[in-house]
């Protein structure tokens, strides 16, 4: 998709014009992305976003990202129908519940929904969506000049009244994704039918930043009002959810009425296929043309089949073991600290994910390849003598801890925990579950949910961090409740001095290595198989778009 319109370095923008403030009246400092062109439909003006991610995680050598997809030729005749497998199971779609803030889940929003700003792709980038331009003269105001003509798929106009209507609603749903992408505005007010304002509790330059990921989509509030279940998947996305079978398959339409420019594919289908060879057989034999999270098995021979190709993702995300801080025995630091030292990572990555796994290489826990990453922080080491006095000490007294976990790289990581564990005394049990079921029985953590597995999915925004560390948020499975977190990761969202935030989020990263609520373990290599029939899908970030996924016909 081409992009027209002004291209705005973000982070530059908003750090320079920031320091301006300090040194000059606010009346007179405006930052504004506004297009200096005329925007065809279909396209957005776009924005260079503040992001941490100026580095690459450790690659695995020999998985190369493949080349990108050739365009079609113009005559092209192409497919009605796709079908592909998902990542996961889903059981919810409803951004407004702890259960579905899963990977899955945002794959699917960004299909059937419509945020302000929008980061799309590997570009660190913002896209002009819902709102057509913005302006901020002191960071604490955000004005929204919004896209006119623009319908809900139930027929129900956008305005600016919507945008109101459906943030009083996520302030009520508190401790989810959602709920903390909204979390530092203090008023929405509509100014007219098409501008709405911002005002925030203080001053925040990455704004933008908060309300760009899936999460942070306007969805009709009347629609979720009159049906809390179905209404929720009323968007203004180019998808229409038709069908919703929970833990089997989503039926999606094509949007018709869609603002902006019509996918090429007519209907597609999302399958939830637990089974991880059952995925490989369905792709070999076509009755799906694009599937991901394959048995790492399985890879070579698609590698070797001349009508496949073969994407790598480097995700810079990292896989953690997460400690109920609520809990008697994990919230024992003696008990978390034993745990640390009888963990033989490079056992435990190569049990989860083979040569498809990226190493730890320091112990904080933080997006990868992030520069706000504090990498001076060492890795607790393996030592199954201090492992034992450390456990001596604690007041663990032969309990079964339980491991909860989802996804099968996530089981086989746990099973070898498990091991691991035995061999210092800690006897151990294994809750499997499918993702939106480990979303929902974690949200609510009470002292029951002892240990974690899960990929902490925070994105290209240094704050995002605080979804899974932040007391009462519903990522923050380990009950972390620190203030001086808090305080510094407040100070840090507030800053303009990009050092000073570089300072503090090593700071922040610092507090959790001294507490210890969670242990990075490894990231992974994420691998995507399709025809190479198949195009318009980019997997290059954390949301994978499918929006213009088209399958080219044979002659």
């Amino acid at each position: 998709m081409k992009k027209i319109g002004k291209v705005i370095p973000i982070i530059l923008c908003l750090i320079m014009c920031a320091s301006m403030l300090a040194s000059c009246s606010g009346n007179n400092a405006v930052t504004e992305n506004t297009p200096t062109a005329t925007v065809p439909t279909g396209t957005a003006p776009s924005g260079t976003a503040p992001s941490g991610n100026t580095t690459s995680p450790t690659q695995n050598p020999g998985f190369a990202v493949s080349p990108d997809v050739p365009p079609p030729p113009e005559d092209a005749k192409y497919a009605e129908h796709i079908s592909i497998i998902v990542l996961d199971n889903m059981s919810i779609t409803n951004p407004l519940l702890p259960g579905g803030a899963t990977s899955t889940n945002n794959n699917l929003y960004v299909m059937y929904a419509n945020n302000l700003v929008r980061q799309y792709g590997s570009s660190i980038d913002l896209d002009m969506e819902l709102a057509e331009s913005w302006e901020t003269k002191d960071f604490i105001s955000f004005v929204f000049k919004l896209r006119e003509n623009v319908y809900y798929h139930n027929g129900d106009k956008f305005n600016a009244q919507s945008v109101v209507d459906y943030v009083a609603l996520v302030k009520e749903a508190v401790g989810t994704p959602t709920n903390v992408a909204f979390s530092s505005v203090e008023t929405v007010t509509a100014l007219s039918e098409y501008t709405v304002e911002f005002k925030l509790r203080g001053v925040n330059p990455t704004f933008l930043l908060d309300i760009c990921a899936p999460s942070g989509a306007i969805l009709n509030a009347k629609a979720i009002a009159e049906d809390d279940n179905k209404g929720a998947w009323i968007g203004t996305g180019p998808w229409k959810i038709v069908e919703f079978l929970p833990s089997d398959r989503v039926e999606l339409a094509r949007n018709e009425d869609y603002w902006g420019e019509l996918p090429k594919t007519k209907t597609m289908t999302l399958y939830s296929i637990p089974e991880m060879s059952s995925r490989s057989i369905m792709l070999q034999t076509g009755e799906v043309d694009f599937a991901w999270n394959l048995p790492e098995n399985d890879v070579p021979m698609f590698q070797n089949d001349p009508n496949f190709n073969i994407y790598t993702s480097y995700p810079s995300l990292p896989t953690t073991l997460s400690f109920n801080m609520s809990n008697p025995i994990t919230g024992d630091k003696e008990f978390r600290l034993a745990v640390a030292h009888a963990l033989d990572r490079e056992t435990i990555r190569w049990a989860a994910v083979g040569e498809f796994g990226i190493e730890a290489t320091n112990g904080s826990i933080w997006r990868f390849g992030d520069k706000y990453m504090n990498e001076r922080i060492p890795i607790i080491p393996y030592d199954l003598a201090k492992a034992k006095q450390h456990l001596e000490a604690s007041s663990y007294n032969g309990e079964v801890v339980e491991i909860a976990v989802a996804l099968a790289r996530n089981v086989k990581a746990a099973e070898a925990l498990q091991e691991q564990l035995s061999k210092v005394g800690i006897k151990t049990t294994i809750k499997e579950m499918d993702s939106p079921s480990f979303n929902a029985y974690m949200s609510g953590t009470g002292e029951e949910v002892q240990l974690m597995i899960f990929t902490m999915s925070q994105n290209i925004n240094p704050d995002s961090n605080r979804n899974f560390f932040t007391y009462g948020a519903a990522q923050n499975r380990s009950n972390y409740n620190n203030p001086e977190y808090i305080r510094l990761m407040d100070e840090a969202k507030a800053s303009i001095d990009e050092n000073k935030r570089i300072s503090l989020y090593n700071q922040v990263q610092e507090v959790m290595a001294e507490d210890i609520p969670a242990l990075q373990l490894f990231g992974h290599v994420l691998v995507f198989v399709a025809p190479k029939s198949l195009g318009g899908y980019d997997v290059s970030n954390l949301y994978y778009d499918f929006r213009w996924l088209y399958r080219v016909l044979d002659d």
